[in-house]
C-alpha cells in the first residue's frame, strides 16, 4: 500500500491534522507526484477530493525528486509505497488501504481518518496470450515458491513490504478489478 509521507520537520503528526490544515487554508499547500495520470498522483487527488482539500499539484519525475521538493518544502505531502520511509527524511501519517500493515502496525490507515482511497502498488509476473498451460503452471509454481522464500520474504520486509502471491486466475481477476476500481476513480476525478 502507498503511504501519506510529509518531512519530519512538519507540523503535522496525523492524518486529521494534515487535512484540517489544509482545508482551512485552500491552495496553500502543494502535493508531489512522479507525473500527471500515476499512481501516486490520483492517489492524492483522490485523497483530497474524498476528503474536501484544495491542494495544488506539482509534477516531478519520480520519488527522488518527489523528497527533495519535500525536503526543500517546495510541496508539502506525497505518497509512495513503505521502502521510502527509511531512505528519506520524512513520516507516514497514513496508509492507503484499508486495514493497518502488520509490519507498521503504528501506522494509522486513511479509513481512520474517514476517507476511502486506497492505493497499492503491485507487479503482476507477465507471459504471452496463449503460453502453453504446462509452462504457465510452472511460473506459476516458481513464483510461488519465491513469494515463500525467506531470504526474499527478508529482503521484503526490510523495505517494510510484504509479499503476495496470487494464482494465475486469481490474479487475472485482481487485476480486472483494479483495472475497473481505477477507471471510476479516474473518471470521477476527471469529471468536472
Amino acid at each position: 500500500p502507498y503511504i501519506v509521507m510529509v518531512a519530519k520537520t512538519a507540523p503535522w503528526n496525523t492524518l486529521d491534522d494534515m487535512l484540517r490544515d489544509m482545508k482551512t487554508n485552500p491552495n496553500t499547500f502543494f502535493f508531489a507526484s512522479s507525473g500527471v495520470g500515476s499512481v501516486p498522483y490520483f492517489a492524492m487527488m483522490d485523497l483530497f477530493k474524498k476528503a474536501g482539500a484544495q491542494v495544488r499539484h506539482v509534477p516531478f519525475s519520480g520519488d527522488a525528486d518527489a523528497f527533495q521538493a519535500i525536503a526543500g518544502n517546495r510541496v508539502q505531502v506525497y505518497t509512495s509505497t513503505a521502502g521510502s520511509l527509511d531512505q528519506y527524511d520524512v513520516k507516514g501519517l497514513a496508509l492507503m488501504d484499508a486495514t493497518r500493515d502488520p509490519l507498521l502496525p503504528n501506522l494509522p490507515t486513511v479509513r481512520e481518518s474517514g476517507v476511502e482511497a486506497y492505493y497499492s502498488q503491485w507487479m503482476p509476473l507477465l507471459a504471452p496470450k496463449g503460453l502453453p498451460a504446462d509452462v504457465k503452471a510452472t511460473l506459476s509454481d516458481a513464483m510461488r515458491k519465491a513469494m515463500q522464500s525467506p531470504e526474499f520474504v527478508e529482503r521484503l520486509h526490510k523495505l517494510n513490504l510484504v509479499p503476495g502471491y496470487l494464482n494465475s486466475k486469481d490474479c487475472r481477476a485482481f487485476v480486472e478489478e483494479e483495472s475497473v476500481r481505477n477507471a471510476e476513480v479516474i473518471k470521477g476525478l476527471m469529471a468536472k
